[in-house]
Parts: C-alpha cells; sequence; structure tokens
C-alpha cells in the first residue's frame, strides 16, 4: 500500500513536471490590467449662486452617486463574463494572489467595491443582478501628496512648470480659448458669482461644468441661463482639458512614465512564468493613460470608462476600450507606433525611447512616494497576478504597486 502511494506521489510529481514544460497556447490569455475610472457622483463644490447647494449639502461635494455605484457593479459582471472562461478569475477574492488599490478619494473607493461586488459574486448573496449585499474585499490606497502612481494633482513641479508654460503662450490654444469664450466667462462670472476679475477664467468655467454636468446627471433642474449654447461651450472646454494637460510628450510622460514602467515590467515578469491587477482612479487617470499610448479620442473619458491591457503567452500586447456600462461594445485599439500584432518588447523599447518611463517621471516630478519605492525595489506591477484591476481613482491587485 506504500509503495502505491509513493508511486501515485511520483507520477503527480512528474505530471506537473512535464505541465510546466509544455509552453502556452500563444493565443492563451497570461494577464489583463484594467484601470476604471469611478462612477457617477456629485458636483465638486457648490457655486457661489447655486440652485442645488442644499442638495449637495446633504449628499456631500464629490461623492459616488446610487447611479455610480450601478455602472460599477454592472462593470464587474461585465468583466467577470469576458474573462471567466479564461482560468484568470477566482470565484473568490484572494488576498495571497490579488490586491486593489484606489487613489484616496472616496468616490474611487467605493467604486472599487462596487466593481469587486459585480466581479466576485461567489462572495455576495443576491441573484446576480441587482446590487447584493457582499464580503468586503480590502482596497489600498496612498495619500494624495505621495500617489504618484494613480493621482494626476500629486505634486510634480516640472509638470506643473510645463502646465504654466503652456497656458502661457500668447497665442497657444489655452490662450486663444480665452478669448474664444470671453462671452461664456462674463456671462458664468455674472450668473454664478464667482469672483472677479479672474485672470484664469478657463478654470473657473471647469469648475461650473461640473456643477452643471452634475445636475444634469442627477436629472435637477437647469437654471434659466443655463441653455444649449452654453452647455454646449461649456463641454467642449472641458473636452479641451484632457487634449491640453497630457497631450505633449513632456506632459504625460512625468504623470504616466511610472504607471507604464510597472504595467510593462510586471508583464514581462509574467511572460518569464511569474505570475491580474486592479485600480480605481479618476478621468484624468484614463486620459493621460490613453494619450501615453497615442491612442486618446479627444473625448472625455465618461464616468466608468474601463482601459484593459491584454497579454497573451506569444507576448502581444493589446489594449481595449470600453467607455459605457449601457453598452457591450468595446473597442480595440491599435497602438500607432506599435501597430498589431504589438509585442512587448517591442513596446516597451519604444516607451523608454519616448520618455515615457519611469526615470522620466522621477527626474520631472523628483523622489518620494511611489517614484522612490520604484528606484529602490523596481518592482514591476502585477509580477505575480494574472489579474490586475486599477480603479481610476484607483484600485490594483498587487502590493508592489505601493
Amino acid at each position: 500500500m506504500g509503495v502505491a502511494v509513493l508511486l501515485l506521489r511520483a507520477l503527480l510529481l512528474l505530471a506537473a513536471a512535464v505541465a510546466a514544460s509544455v509552453p502556452a497556447e500563444p493565443n492563451r490569455l497570461m494577464q489583463i490590467v484594467v484601470l476604471v475610472r469611478h462612477g457617477d457622483r456629485s458636483a465638486m463644490r457648490s457655486l457661489p449662486i447655486d440652485p442645488h447647494s442644499e442638495l449637495l449639502d446633504q449628499v456631500g461635494p464629490a461623492q459616488l452617486l446610487e447611479q455610480g455605484v450601478r455602472q460599477l457593479f454592472r462593470l464587474g459582471v461585465w468583466l467577470r463574463r469576458r474573462y471567466d472562461n479564461q482560468s484568470l478569475l477566482p470565484r473568490r477574492f484572494n488576498t495571497s494572489t490579488m490586491e486593489v488599490r484606489s487613489t484616496d478619494t472616496d468616490r474611487t473607493l467605493m467604486s472599487a467595491q462596487a466593481l469587486l461586488a459585480g466581479l466576485f459574486p461567489g462572495q455576495c448573496a443576491g441573484d446576480g443582478t441587482s446590487m447584493p449585499v457582499c464580503y468586503p474585499v480590502p482596497v489600498h490606497s496612498k495619500p494624495t501628496q505621495t500617489d504618484q502612481l494613480l493621482k494626476m494633482s500629486s505634486p510634480c513641479a516640472a509638470y506643473q512648470h510645463r502646465w504654466r508654460q503652456f497656458r502661457a503662450r500668447p497665442n497657444g490654444p489655452f490662450k486663444s480659448a480665452v478669448r474664444e469664450f470671453r462671452w461664456l466667462a462674463e456671462l458664468a462670472r455674472n450668473r454664478t458669482g464667482w469672483p472677479g476679475p479672474d485672470d484664469c477664467p478657463i478654470k473657473q468655467l471647469w469648475r461650473v461644468e461640473d456643477s452643471v454636468s452634475s445636475w444634469q446627471r442627477m436629472g435637477l433642474a437647469m437654471p434659466s441661463w443655463v441653455n444649449g449654447t452654453v452647455r454646449e461651450g461649456l463641454a467642449e472646454l472641458k473636452r479641451r482639458k484632457f487634449l491640453w494637460k497630457y497631450e505633449e510628450p513632456q506632459l504625460h510622460s512625468a504623470r504616466m512614465g511610472l504607471l507604464v514602467a510597472r504595467l510593462l515590467g510586471g508583464m514581462r515578469l509574467r511572460l518569464e512564468g511569474k505570475t491580474a491587477k486592479v485600480y480605481s482612479a479618476h478621468d484624468s487617470t484614463v486620459a493621460a493613460f490613453l494619450h501615453a499610448f497615442q491612442v486618446f479620442n479627444g473625448l472625455r473619458p465618461p464616468m466608468a470608462a474601463c482601459i484593459i491591457a491584454e497579454l497573451y503567452a506569444s507576448g502581444e500586447f493589446r489594449l481595449v476600450y470600453k467607455n459605457s456600462t449601457e453598452q457591450p461594445a468595446v473597442h480595440q485599439l491599435s497602438i500607432p507606433f506599435c501597430p498589431p500584432p504589438c509585442f512587448l518588447p517591442q513596446l516597451e523599447s519604444e516607451m523608454r525611447r519616448r520618455g515615457v518611463w519611469a526615470e522620466t517621471a522621477q527626474a520631472m516630478c523628483g523622489g518620494g512616494g511611489d517614484l522612490a519605492e520604484d528606484s529602490q525595489q523596481d518592482e514591476p506591477l502585477g509580477a505575480v497576478y494574472n489579474f490586475i484591476l486599477v480603479i481610476v481613482l484607483s484600485v490594483s491587485w498587487l502590493p508592489l504597486l505601493y
């Protein structure tokens, strides 16, 4: 009997060794990294003259709304359906192989939990279609002042200097927009009561747009002065914001160098036999990421927008963009400097050549926070994980992220 047991164990060990030596099928999905924007939220702040200020006082500024919770839950359900047969996702969250990281804001931390409820139905009590009651998943974050990985407003002197230079160009796009939308600035100043004169009316208009778009999403009545022309002007200025702030290489290199380096470095180790990841973040994180790969479509990333980076056993790298939780369609993105099939070594080389790498970000933003940790340990993102979720406001499944 003892001999039979030993023989069985030997056969199992042999089978495991043979299986490990067999190369993976080229089209086998090895890893995914998901970067997600938070769901619908309330306005960031009240305007001086604000018809809905009492409601905002009740809800709280910049808070995730019920609609936002449902958006992220539906996205989690969709991710589960898309990757359920790829042997990447367990039925329950596993702390030994996964970690969730978010930026340190209420709306992103809550968005991460809502997405995870849809992604891991095995942890929840419900029928799988409505919001369930779930066993909580640990979500990690870093203070904004040190979160260079996901928070685009974290301190970076070189970025701020270049951004000020961009705004100051006499005939540049920013100054041109100031002249083009002077009529809107005067109207909004008079109707909202913001103090004037203002040397940066565009920034004030971005704040007005935030309130107006929030009222619209919540189905609230618009003030009489907010007509179709005003809404179009505000939306156009917000659209340009995401073009201006990250379009130039020096701008997106400072903000995305660290995340790109960790993403691609982790994928390289995954191919070498180490072992997905989730980040929860903001529209600015999603926009900067798309700019870094030269695939930004010129439109502000909507609520619950989702970017998925897929790594295949052949070394092929693919980017997928889902910009609606209402529609099932996704967009396969073609990277201009690494056309399909885009293989990881080529992409990593191109990113380094273009300066979108950790060293560039560290040189521009200085040491500290994620940048300092990255330079000390050089630990890539997702080296030991099959699935990584990053919720823009920020989620990741990996201790290496922080």
